[in-house]
């Protein structure tokens, strides 16, 4: 459940609560329950974890996104998002920016994120890249799948 304005049931009162799903399991204090089916996105399969809905305002907001998945997360807010890619080449198809700030941390498996001008760089686990709103496109290195959690903010204007 979204809760993006003040006024929101107290999360104190609610209990800490897991969260499970197949990549793993979530914990967030204040609520509890299943996530929901995630989005299947050029091949790949994108769960939202967690999202604020809009500009922060209390620690008692946030929740389940709200409405059918989008890459661009509503303005303002913050998400928590994991992504599981299968192997294969890059596609134009998969090019793309958002109006948010991006902080992508490699879980396990390889990727390779290109730049507009063929800049590519190549990604493990436990590795990371902050993206600023640039053009770009991802695909798996090798024969394994990988998967990233990427935290997204978003432009309070966009």
């Amino acid at each position: 459940m979204l809760r993006p304005t003040p006024g929101a049931p107290d999360a104190a009162a609610a209990a800490l609560g897991p969260r499970a799903g197949e990549l793993g399991r979530r914990l967030v204090t204040g609520g509890d329950g299943v996530l929901e089916c995630p989005a299947s996105v050029g091949g790949g399969i994108v769960y939202d974890v967690w999202q604020t809905g809009a500009p922060l305002r209390t620690v008692d907001q946030g929740g389940d996104p709200e409405g059918p998945w989008a890459l661009p997360t509503p303005a303002g807010s913050v998400a928590l998002r994991l992504v599981t890619m299968p192997p294969g080449p890059p596609t134009e198809s998969g090019w793309h920016a958002t109006p948010t700030i991006d902080i992508d941390l490699i879980l396990s498996g390889r990727v390779a994120m290109e730049l507009d001008g063929g800049i590519t760089v190549e990604l493990g686990p436990g590795e990371s890249v902050v993206q600023r709103g640039t053009n770009h496109r991802w695909w798996v290195v090798g024969d394994e799948p990988a998967s990233w959690a990427a935290i997204m903010w978003a432009l309070a204007d966009a």
